[in-house]
């Protein structure tokens, strides 16, 4: 089990985040959605208050800057745990980053699934991936199947 715990930024990063954010939130969904959507991640990945965000991940992770999922790889970028192309409201939320290696990152990918209320149960559902023509849908769930998020606010226990 992999334990995770918070080192935050500081609070003028987290304030940068939801500047960076609103213009993510600006973006007209349309088909030139994801491609804008990247465009502004790239633009501020590289800014000056993500060294803040690059530092605190770097101290999560599990040894010397080791990838959070399979503990073995070199951890070389930040990954979304929920993929931005299906949350794009958490783009820029700390709360949702965590450094992976290359080869989990793209295995994972934009792969995700959500545990929906069924009677008194609850069942596994596979988001989809948008289909090139068809009109873009977001899951509205928030009871995620592989990490919440919000759990990330104390600390994550994970069993991969």
């Amino acid at each position: 089990m992999l334990h995770i715990l918070e080192i935050p930024p500081k609070a003028k990063t987290l304030t940068r985040l939801d500047t960076f954010q609103a213009e993510v939130d600006r973006i007209p969904v349309d088909d030139n959605w994801k491609k804008r959507l990247d465009a502004t991640w790239a633009k501020y990945y590289d800014d000056p208050d993500f060294v803040d965000i690059k530092d605190c991940l770097a101290a999560m992770c599990p040894g010397r800057m080791r990838c959070c999922y399979c503990e073995d790889s070199a951890a070389e970028g930040i990954d979304h745990i929920a993929p931005k192309a299906l949350f794009p409201q958490s783009t820029f939320a700390w709360s949702n980053y965590i450094y992976a290696c290359a080869v989990c990152n793209k295995k994972k990918s934009d792969t995700w699934a959500l545990f929906v209320p069924n009677g008194v149960n609850r069942t596994f559902t596979r988001i989809p991936r948008h289909r090139k023509g068809h009109p873009r849908k977001f899951p509205t769930g928030t009871d995620h199947v592989f990490i919440n998020p919000e759990w990330m606010t104390q600390a994550v226990f994970l069993n991969l």
